[in-house]
């Protein structure tokens, strides 16, 4: 396939995993263009994924689309459900119905979550588990999800879905979520909240991710996968007690309070994520692991 076959469109371009992704995209041979609602309105790559009509004319000439673009933090979707729904469900079923109306695209790669799985009994949890969402960020991707298998029976876009797991590893992230709450509170030597001490996730580093989502994206363009479910996260469960004690391994002045709180009440409180299925489908593994990815951050933010 020439170079004209290998332009994307990343939906969500400016978000945390839109930005870093284009270099990793850049390196395999492929072209991105970017769409965000985050650009200004004069800007050719500004597009909302609430707007059909802008959504398919940025497809025309693009192979695949990674759609990334969402109200992407579970506390928003608990304040505003209303636009929670609206990006994540109707933006979404607008990009399904744009890529089916535009003859160049293929496949579309979608950015679910592991908050589809609710709390679940057992862990690891494997992309067979049911979908026992807790709030409203969960249900609107779970919801679309669905969306995807109803344009099935078209057998076009093909597609993958891929639930990611507690992604961190930038400093241009929201600076509350935990992970650069925690490394910045070491690092300032400021108040290091925890909410829920006992609480354990799967931290999976940016980097990982997009090396992800780049072997999905060749897969679905050489037509190895076509409608695919597949965790991505690192099998390690890591508990945020555990991790205010990395982090207080980056402080360098004064160490900061530790001060222990609840958890909300509409967060999951136990994941961690069967990688088993993309291992053997991709031979992908995670290369950054919790510790050496909050140290990585931390220089990320001293560079600042």
């Amino acid at each position: 396939m020439g170079a004209q076959g290998r332009v994307v469109l990343i939906t969500g371009s400016k978000g945390l995993i839109g930005r870093r992704l284009q270099s990793h995209l850049a390196r395999a041979g492929w072209t991105a263009w970017e769409y965000d609602v985050a650009f200004e309105q004069d800007d050719p790559r500004c597009g909302d994924v609430r707007d059909i009509d802008t959504l398919a004319r940025r497809m025309d000439g693009v192979v695949g689309v990674i759609h990334l673009a969402a109200v992407s933090r579970v506390c928003t979707g608990q304040i505003n459900p209303s636009l929670c729904w609206a990006t994540n469900v109707e933006g979404t079923k607008n990009v399904l119905a744009a890529a089916s109306s535009v003859r160049s695209v293929r496949w579309v790669v979608f950015s679910s979550s592991r908050e589809v799985y609710g709390e679940q009994r057992e862990l690891p949890v494997g992309e067979n588990c049911p979908h026992l969402p807790i709030n409203h960020y969960a249900v609107a991707k779970s919801t679309a999800e669905r969306l995807f298998y109803s344009q099935a029976e078209n057998r076009r876009p093909a597609f993958a879905i891929l639930r990611l797991s507690n992604v961190y590893g930038s400093a241009e992230d929201y600076p509350d979520r935990v992970v650069p709450a925690f490394v910045t509170a070491a690092l300032r030597g400021t108040i290091l909240r925890v909410q829920g001490p006992d609480n354990i996730f799967d931290f999976t580093h940016v980097d990982d991710v997009c090396r992800a989502v780049v072997l999905v994206a060749e897969a679905l363009d050489c037509g190895r996968i076509g409608a695919e479910e597949l965790n991505i996260g690192t099998s390690i469960g890591t508990s945020l007690n555990e991790l205010a004690e990395y982090a207080m391994l980056l402080a360098r002045g004064p160490r900061p309070r530790i001060v222990i709180e609840p958890s909300r009440s509409y967060d999951v409180k136990r994941y961690i994520a069967d990688i088993s299925r993309v291992v053997d489908t991709l031979q992908w593994e995670p290369r950054i692991f919790i510790k050496e990815g909050m140290r990585l951050l931390a220089e990320e933010y001293s560079g600042f």
